[in-house]
């Protein structure tokens, strides 16, 4: 039997180990994920919608939905339009209130004040108000449009996307554009604070103690709900057909509800709309 050359094997080694990360690469661009999803996915499970509902029903013109929340005490959908025209140089930012089915408008209301980059909004049943991500800030607002509050952040730390008000705590958990999630009190306090920088991260929602963030700016490609537990560990990772520009996420019940502005981002489907999924989660 001949005897392998060390220094040959290890030259064989190194060359298989080279054309495998190559190969891993090759997978990981084509797809265009976001690493922590490529990582774990075995944990990645298809799911389709059960309806989708097109905002041009609604008869309000130009919409560029950037957030989506439930009321449960008025049975509505409040929805976060960053302008209602985006051609006019004029930033008009509206929360606009529709029935449980997203068929009619219950009400309009205007953001006025500063110019409202709005990113997200959350309803919370205890305060009975609305929080509202802006970038710079977060925005405490009553059902009417008045601005209770505002809790502005280091932009060098954090720009916020997501937003969530937890009523079992009356804490707020604000999603940083691929940086951080925060957990804050009402005043604006960090009480919590954990590294999140998932590729294309954008929104949240929080049912049974887990975190759901999505990964949804791959607008002709796969866009992902990612599932975090108590301790930020994964649990599961939802790939959703034909959610191609995710704008925000909320259960209503135990449906997910998805916010897209295809329109606005030119994606595959060229429309603002939202997609309602089932999980099927116990």
């Amino acid at each position: 039997m001949k005897k392998i050359n060390k220094r040959k094997l290890s030259s064989i080694i190194i060359s298989i180990i080279f054309i495998l990360i190559i190969a891993i690469i090759v997978l990981y661009k084509k797809d265009n994920l976001p690493f922590l999803v490529f990582l774990n996915s075995e944990k990645i499970k298809k799911v389709e919608k059960v309806d989708i509902i097109y905002l041009n029903r609604l008869n309000l013109g130009n919409i560029t939905i950037t957030g989506i929340s439930y009321d449960e005490d008025n049975e509505s959908f409040w929805l976060a339009d960053y302008d209602s025209n985006i051609n006019d140089n004029v930033i008009t930012p509206r929360i606009i209130e529709t029935d449980k089915e997203i068929k009619k408008v219950k009400n309009i209301i205007e953001i006025k004040g500063s110019n409202y980059n709005i990113q997200g909004i959350s309803y919370s049943k205890n305060t009975k108000t609305l929080w509202i991500a802006t970038g710079r800030s977060i925005i405490n607002v009553t059902k009417d449009g008045k601005i209770i509050k505002e809790i502005e952040f280091d932009q060098n730390k954090c720009i916020s996307n997501g937003i969530y008000y937890n009523d079992i705590n009356d804490s707020i958990s604000v999603l940083c554009y691929e940086k951080y999630l925060l957990n804050l009190d009402v005043y604006g306090k960090i009480l919590n604070e954990s590294k999140m920088d998932i590729k294309n991260q954008d929104h949240l929602t929080i049912k049974n103690f887990n975190t759901y963030i999505s990964a949804g700016a791959n607008y002709n490609g796969k866009n992902y709900i990612i599932v975090f537990d108590e301790e930020n560990k994964i649990k599961k990772i939802y790939e959703l057909k034909e959610s191609y520009a995710i704008e925000g996420i909320v259960f209503k019940e135990n449906k997910l509800y998805v916010a897209n502005d295809g329109l606005y981002h030119s994606a595959k489907i060229k429309d603002n709309y939202i997609v309602i999924y089932d999980l099927d989660e116990e």
